[in-house]
Parts: C-alpha cells; structure tokens; sequence
C-alpha cells in the first residue's frame, strides 16, 4: 500500500485537493480529498499509471463510473464526476467516514445475529436497487462494504458492474470477481445475474455469523473449486445456537444452482425483514 506520504498527497486531481492515502485495489488507490469549490470532503479513486495506458482497463475504470453513477440510493456509494489528469483517470466520488466491513470484521469477530442480519439487509437493499437499474455488481464482499459511523452500511466499487444481459467472455477467468467470494457462475465464466450477487452476499453473511470464510485453500484455484462441490457449508456448524431459520437463509444464498438461489434481491429483503421484525416464516426452501 502506498504510504500517506506519497508523492499524490497535496496535489490536485481536478477541483479536489488529495489529503491522505485511504486504500489500494487492483485498479487504483483512493485517496480522502477536499473539493476546493464544494468544500467538502471526497473520495477519489485514480487509475493506477501502469493501467492508464491500458484501452481495455480504461474502459472498465469508466464502465464503473457510468454504472454506479446511474445509481442513486442511500446505501450505495453516490458518484459526483469523472475526469482525468496528468493522463490518469479518475472518479470522485461521496467520502463515507468509518471502515469497511473487512477491516470491521477483523476487530469484531463474529458478529451478534441481528447486527449481522441488519447488514445484510441494507447490502440488499442496494442490489434491489442496481439490479432494479439493470446493474449487477459482480464483486460483493467485506472490502466493498462499508460501514458509516453513524452505522449506515453502504456497497462501493462497482469496477466489475455490467448490465443484465450483457456477454462478456473472459475465458473462464474467475478474476471477475474474487475467489472467496465468487459466484459457481462466475467461476465457471458463465453470465452472471442478480443472483450471482446474492451468492457472494451469502458467502458475506456467514462470515459475519461465525467469523470466517465458509471456503478456504492453499491457492485461489483450491478455493474456487470449493464454490463448486457438496455439500454446502451450514454456519450452524460453527455456531451451533444460531436459529434454523437463518441457516436456511444463509444455504439457499450460497446454493450452487442459480435457480436454487432467491430469485432477487426483493425476495431475500422479504425474508429479512420477517426474521428481524419476528414475524413468522413462510416455509423455505432447500438448497439444491
């Protein structure tokens, strides 16, 4: 990660001045800025130098921008301009003060049920939302979820979006998305749709309910293949006092087969929404 020091601290990227060094991803870092105009605080991500000469990831750091910018929700990420200096791309963007899930997760641990559960709820709202707009976001996980310190949950990092319907080969590389979190799908290069999302939000979930990752291996190639085989993993075997009804949710998340899975994001919302306002359940389906 690039140091706080670096040389991109104090300088100008458009109208905002850059501040400190929040983060590092495959793609750029991003960076906390003031917008000398608005004055106000921002984020901005800037395509790193050795991707800027790149057509094909220029394309994707601007199909992110246009994604997410066609967005407007309070628990996504709202997206204020796109532009470029000294040659590198960038995207200002709302700064949310807090962490993101990942970094929350390591100080926490396992969370209490419904704090996991509200979560969840909120990371659903969102995709009901893109998905609504026709946008599936393709890399849902901790890093890509943040957490407000007013404890406002929004997603962020659309840099894999793509519209529903839209074919994208990619020869099976399951780089399109990241290997603990990856839908089958995905990691089969086969399209991806709404429900690939909420097999990645599933993955997400019982992380938080028993503290680790449901798939783990010795190579990124160990780990995918594990997406792939029965049977599912219940979070009922780490945390055995967790209530049927959440298990159920979490292993129809995380079924192999698409159809296996909810349908949308409104239907798992619904759920949700019974178990935290203590409504009684429909009865659920198995995952296959």
């Amino acid at each position: 990660m690039e140091p706080t020091s670096a040389p991109l601290v104090g300088q100008s990227f458009g109208k905002c001045r850059l501040i400190s060094l929040i983060g590092k991803g495959g793609m750029g870092s991003v960076y906390l800025a003031e917008h000398l105009f608005l004055k106000r605080r921002v984020a901005i991500k800037i395509l790193s130098r050795d991707l800027s000469s790149d057509p094909e990831e220029l394309a994707r750091f601007e199909k992110e921008a246009i994604a997410a910018a066609r967005l407007d929700h309070e628990n996504i990420v709202t997206i204020h301009d796109v532009d470029e200096e000294d040659g590198r791309l960038f995207i200002v963007m709302e700064y949310v003060e807090g962490e993101d899930l990942d970094v929350y997760l390591r100080r926490k641990g396992a969370l209490p049920v419904r704090r996991a559960t509200e979560i969840v709820r909120e990371v659903t709202r969102a995709l009901e939302h893109a998905h609504a707009a026709g946008v599936v976001h393709r890399d849902i996980k901790p890093g890509n979820v943040l957490i407000g310190k007013t404890g406002l949950v929004k997603i962020t990092d659309f840099g894999l979006a793509q519209d529903v319907g839209h074919k994208e080969t990619h020869d099976g590389d399951y780089v399109l998305g990241t290997p603990f979190y990856v839908s089958p799908e995905q990691a089969q290069g086969l399209p991806a749709d709404g429900r690939s999302d909420l097999y990645s939000l599933g993955v997400t979930y019982y992380q938080m309910l028993t503290g680790r990752r449901p798939f783990e291996g010795r190579s990124p190639d160990s780990v995918v293949r594990k997406h792939l085989e029965k049977p599912r993993p219940s979070p009922r075997v780490r945390r055995p006092a967790l209530a049927r009804t959440i298990e159920a949710i979490v292993q129809r998340l995380m079924a192999i087969k698409p159809e296996a899975r909810y349908a949308s994001a409104r239907d798992l919302r619904r759920d949700l929404d019974l178990f935290l306002t203590r409504r009684p359940f429909l009865r659920l389906r198995s995952p296959k």
